[in-house]
């Protein structure tokens, strides 16, 4: 889990540069938008900026909910290694229970030292010492286990915690930009309405040419990959 984390948490780390380079580009064209709306005789440049700000801002969407994606991967797999680090924790405190309640016994019986000294022979000595012996390291090793599992436990569920904290924000600043695009989205709709047919003319001629360059460029792409190598 936690090797998994770390790719995972490398991953998001691109996505918030990328994110980040896209808030950036934003925001410089919202500065071009600004100047040509103080000129007059630039409503198609602006409706352009406009475009191109719909376009950067829907691409940081994607990569918005990719960065969810991740963290709710993240989240899952957090949520995993705890009900498997619980099983495991229950299962040697309820060992470690039980050692306690015999250790207990035993000493009810007037201690271990009354249980050694009280073998018939030597032999029998011999084998309830290594008895004893192997009693305190395993009672030793099974609390060292269960604190382990107690800590590694605690920390997995702070982890998750502060995971889910962060994916609500990342959700609501997902929310955020989307309203921000229907706005945008308006706001172009409402430049575009204000071009003058030769303005809108040009403008769907600009697209169909676009348009072409893309499908060439498909089937360029198309043939090459079928004629490689």
């Amino acid at each position: 889990v936690e090797l998994y984390a770390q790719r995972n948490s490398s991953k998001i780390e691109q996505q918030r540069k990328y994110v980040d380079k896209l808030k950036k580009d934003i925001k410089e064209t919202d500065n071009r938008i600004k100047e040509l709306s103080a000129e007059k005789g630039n409503a198609y440049k602006q409706y352009e900026e406009l475009n191109s700000k719909i376009n950067l801002r829907s691409a940081m969407i994607d990569e918005i909910r990719r960065e969810i994606e991740l963290i709710e991967q993240d989240t899952l797999a957090l949520s995993e290694s705890i009900a498997s680090l619980e099983v495991a924790f229950n299962r040697s405190r309820a060992q470690y229970a039980e050692m306690v309640k015999q250790a207990y016994r035993m000493g009810r019986r007037n201690s271990f030292s009354t249980y050694l000294f009280s073998s018939t022979s030597l032999d029998e000595l011999t084998r309830r010492m290594v008895y004893v012996e192997r009693f305190a390291e395993r009672y030793k090793e099974v609390a060292y286990t269960a604190r382990q599992q107690r800590a590694e436990l605690t920390a997995v569920r702070e982890n998750l915690e502060a995971r889910l904290v962060e994916l609500d924000s990342v959700k609501l600043a997902l929310e955020g930009e989307k309203q921000m695009l229907k706005s945008e989205e308006r706001r172009a709709q409402s430049a575009l309405n204000e071009l003058s047919e030769l303005e809108k003319r040009e403008l769907n001629e600009k697209k169909r040419q676009e348009q072409e360059y893309k499908r060439a460029n498909a089937q360029l792409e198309k043939i090459l990959a079928e004629n490689t190598v």
